[in-house]
């Protein structure tokens, strides 16, 4: 106050009277008058009443801003905006800090920072802004913003635009900042990395990439920091692109700039998305090196990452390490271990986990016993599957209806339809409360029952099965519609299967790719090869299960012509299945040089068939088997019993059917060695050994069981009297008195 008073009165004393007109020097002799008033005034209420008549008198001039701070000492905040509105003061910064300063926790603060408004007349607006952030009244900032015009926010300096963004981000107003964004960027206004950090964050959550892209055009050539990279990073995986997030990694390690614990989640899942996770155990030394121990989060993003690859060697070596580090690992850990074990049907690893949680008391989640139950239906492993289930009964989830669909799909999947018909029968007539609350899940139990029939040959239970669905008001799903439609497809019920396909619009349904490749496999089975041609020519040959479907109706019926025909397109899906399908149609038919000439496409284009597999499960332990397999336990037992049950199949008058041979052999002798050496062979053979003579023998392929096989299964049903379930990649085949379901 001394210093405004000396300038004041310097100002006045300096001045030439000459040069000033007689108005000017009348005002500057009034307000040195008035200031030397207002500083020695007695602060009664008598004289401070009689000041403030005196200054509001129209007839005073030369009351300026310096005597409104002044009197701020003096009268309540409230007058003296009165007094500037009345007098049309324009406040400096020094005045505009000291008002807001006294009126910043008021009721009638939003009102008066208003009238500052219009008495500055966007003089003071960037002052305003600055002491408004200054105070963290973030609605007063975002208040005087939005009431300047266009005009006056081209204004505002670099300061004041960088307090209207973290404002609007402080209040959670992310459109707000990146209005904000856009308008700075029009007027090319500059912002440093603490506010285009803000504008990241929004962005992430509520612009698009384009945006975002601008953001990162203004801190491409500068030094980043942590902040920032971090929130582009984590707006980038947002808006599903991984490739910039990579980018702004690259930039942070050219920068010297050592990512945090929470960076490193989000650099490892943009490494994820990018393919770029075969660095990711280099990055965990780089992670380590920076200073960055990784945790449970880190190994957790790494183990998905691997395990969408299917690398179960180095999901079981990240596993190891993160026990070799002290980490005790969690449920997360744990699921993805499960996951990627079922997923690849690692049988053997999956259960060796689970009983890791088990011997180490850790609560089991639902998830993991649905993944093990679904593990156990899918290799129609139904002995282990019940224990699971007993589990389930323990850890109080009986009344799961997820937990008793799988149970019901256990039962189907091993070929026990008499035993899944109970089951759901007895939940159709009680269902208890806690599983009739879950409605949404009724029509996956429905369709579970549908696929269990038709999939086992079934087709008129699983007809009234859909029927009854539809009666009671379920709607039915594109999975139960691919259920029914496959069980019409298998048993030659083309008109039916066609009927459903053409009317799905009275069940809500619109055609997609798996509901129009059942169409074409109904057409295919029948030997319609025309109709299925048809359908596939819809897409212009683009869909790969579409082709897949319609090369093996080919094979069926041996069109070699339409093969010929159709072999660019076919070769266009660089996929083994159809490949390896091509090349046997050709080797059926003797054409021995196409054959070669398909295995040498595959080769130069480095395609790999899928080896052949079967699972057995006996006393409760899973068995695999691949052909030729000489790596079991118990092969000496296995090649003997083989051997006499080829004589039995030959004693019977059965013969081997060579077309399911790919290649040539010298003899016929070794071209029937081959084929008993097939995996499901073997896993058949096994059980006849270590299984009672009344026992259903259960077996699970990952590929169709070829025409020898079948032939064979049936033979050996027969001549053994054996009741054998085979599961292959299509459907059941229950084998007995040597007839095929």
């Amino acid at each position: 106050i001394q210093m405004l008073l000396c300038s004041h009165r310097t100002l006045f004393q300096k001045q030439n009277a000459s040069t000033i007109p007689r108005r000017w020097r009348h005002n500057q002799a009034n307000a040195y008058r008035l200031t030397e008033k207002i500083r020695t005034i007695n602060k009664d209420p008598d004289s401070i009443s009689r000041l403030i008549y005196e200054i509001r008198d129209p007839a005073v001039s030369g009351v300026n801003h310096v005597h409104c701070t002044l009197l701020l000492n003096i009268i309540p905040c409230e007058q003296v905006i009165e007094i500037m509105e009345q007098k049309a003061i324009i406040p400096d910064s020094f005045l505009v800090s000291s008002i807001l300063r006294r009126i910043a926790n008021t009721k009638q603060f939003p009102l008066l920072i208003q009238k500052m408004q219009r008495i500055t007349r966007g003089v003071a607006d960037e002052a305003m802004i600055a002491e408004c952030s200054k105070m963290r009244q973030y609605d007063a900032v975002s208040q005087i913003y939005l009431a300047l015009s266009e005009k006056d926010q081209r204004k505002l300096g670099q300061e004041a635009w960088k307090s209207v963004i973290v404002a609007h981000h402080r209040l959670q107003q992310p459109k707000t900042v990146i209005e904000v964004f856009r308008q700075m960027t029009m007027f090319s206004k500059p912002l440093d990395l603490s506010a285009l950090t803000c504008v990241a964050s929004a962005v992430g959550t509520n612009g698009g990439l384009s945006d975002l892209k601008e953001v990162y055009r203004c801190v491409e050539n500068q030094r980043l920091d942590l902040p920032i990279s971090h929130s582009l990073i984590r707006a980038f995986l947002q808006l599903n692109d991984p490739q910039s997030a990579i980018q702004v990694y690259k930039q942070m390690r050219r920068d010297g700039i050592k990512p945090d614990e929470a960076a490193w989640t989000k650099i490892l899942r943009a490494l994820d998305q990018t393919d770029g996770i075969d660095i990711s155990l280099d990055i965990v030394d780089t992670m380590k090196t920076s200073g960055v121990n990784p945790n449970l989060h880190h190994w957790t993003v790494i183990l998905n990452a691997f395990r969408k690859k299917n690398d179960i060697r180095s999901v079981k070596s990240i596993y190891n390490t993160l026990v070799a580090d002290g980490l005790k690992p969690d449920q997360h850990i744990w699921t993805s271990l499960i996951a990627t074990f079922t997923e690849n049907n690692v049988i053997d690893d999956a259960f060796d986990i689970y009983a890791r949680m088990k011997e180490e008391n850790v609560v089991v989640p639902r998830s993991i016993y649905l993944l093990l139950l679904k593990l156990c239906s899918n290799q129609a492993l139904l002995n282990q599957g019940m224990a699971i289930y007993e589990d389930t009964v323990k850890a109080g989830l009986d009344q799961d209806l997820m937990i008793f669909t799988s149970i019901v799909d256990l039962h189907a999947k091993c070929g026990e339809m008499t035993q899944a018909q109970t089951l759901f029968d007895e939940w159709l007539h009680t269902k208890t409360p806690s599983i009739q609350e879950s409605q949404e899940f009724e029509g996956v139990l429905w369709t579970v029952m549908i696929d269990g029939y038709g999939t086992n040959g079934m087709v008129d239970e699983a007809e009234r099965c859909f029927n009854d669905m539809i009666n009671r008001g379920v709607l039915p799903t594109v999975i139960s519609i691919v259920a029914i439609m496959n069980a019409y497809s298998h048993t030659g019920k083309v008109q039916q299967c066609l009927d459903l396909y053409t009317r799905l619009s009275e069940h809500g349904i619109t055609v997609n790719e798996e509901i129009k490749n059942t169409m074409i496999d109904c057409f295919g089975r029948a030997g319609l090869l025309d109709q299925a041609e048809a359908l596939v020519a819809e897409d212009n040959y683009e869909s790969r299960t579409h082709v897949t479907a319609l090369l093996s109706a080919c094979r069926t019926h041996r069109d070699v012509d339409r093969v010929r025909r159709l072999e660019p397109q076919l070769l266009k899906h660089e996929n083994s299945g159809i490949y390896v399908t091509l090349g046997n149609i050709y080797a059926e038919a003797n054409l021995m040089d196409d054959e070669a000439r398909v295995r040498g496409i595959m080769r130069s284009k480095k395609i790999q068939k899928a080896p052949g597999m079967s699972w057995t499960e006996i006393d409760g332990e899973a068995h695999r088997f691949v052909v030729a397999d000489s790596d079991h336990p118990d092969n000496a037992a296995i090649r003997e019993e083989l051997k006499v049950l080829r004589r039995e199949l030959k004693e019977s008058g059965y013969k081997h059917d060579h077309s399911a041979l790919t290649r040539r052999f010298a003899t016929i002798e070794d071209a029937e060695d081959h084929l008993c050496e097939h995996s499901e062979k073997l896993a058949i053979v096994y059980n006849l050994i270590k299984t009672p003579a009344d026992a259903v023998i259960r077996v699970t392929k990952n590929l169709r069981v070829c025409r020898d096989c079948h032939s064979a299964t049936k033979a050996i049903s027969k001549i053994r009297n054996r009741t054998i379930v085979i599961r292959d990649a299509n459907r059941f085949h229950r084998f007995e008195n040597g007839s095929c379901s």
